[in-house]
């Protein structure tokens, strides 16, 4: 894993950048929202190693189209709470499953913060942020509260529950947060980011 090539790097992150824009996009497609087809063209864009950022211009298309009058940066947004909740309970199970693997969640593809001791996580967590965001989305319609309470988190926590299609296969988010790094070390193995398996948004319940 050290000694990976930085051409894997970039190609491995691209993998990563068009699963979550097409997540984003299967997302809006779900919820009958506009842009779903706008990022599913920047998903084709993404070069090796995403030069040109399309994951940051893909992200401000989602955000405007998934909620109204939001924003990532306001923390007195019960929504970002809910986010970050739900993607701190997907961080976690990612975390586990790196360590379980042989990885070592320091050293990341993309992300390279020397502050951070779980820059692999948080590349690998990028295709599995529109799953939480389908379960904050449908949480903050259901409830109105001014900070989370606890059936919030566990509405969030359930996200591992929920379904997602790796490959031909349909397993929990859970089971993917184990499939994906298991696929990584392969990936490495064979210098192939062919290789690395990463869940698709199918819109199914859990």
């Amino acid at each position: 894993q050290v000694a990976m090539s930085v051409p894997l790097k970039k190609r491995l992150w691209q993998t990563i950048v068009i699963a979550k824009i097409g997540n984003q996009a299967g997302l809006l497609e779900h919820l009958s929202r506009d842009r779903a087809q706008t990022l599913r063209a920047m998903a084709g864009r993404v070069g090796s190693g995403d030069p040109d950022n399309i994951e940051a211009q893909a992200a401000r298309a989602y955000w405007s189209a998934l909620f109204t009058k939001f924003t990532r940066a306001d923390d007195d947004d019960r929504r970002n709470a809910l986010l970050n909740y739900g993607y701190a309970v997907i961080r976690a199970a990612i975390a586990r499953a790196c360590v379980a693997s042989g990885l070592l969640p320091a050293f990341g593809l993309h992300h390279a913060s020397k502050v951070n001791a779980f820059n692999l996580v948080d590349d690998l967590i990028e295709p599995f942020r529109p799953f939480v965001d389908r379960s904050a989305q449908a949480r903050a319609l259901e409830t109105d509260n001014d900070t989370l309470s606890v059936d919030d988190r566990r509405h969030m926590a359930n996200i591992l529950n929920d379904t997602a299609l790796v490959g031909r296969e349909r397993m929990t988010v859970l089971a993917a947060t184990e499939v994906t790094p298991m696929s990584l070390v392969r990936a490495i193995e064979h210098n192939s980011a062919l290789l690395l398996q990463l869940p698709e948004f199918t819109g199914s319940n859990p």
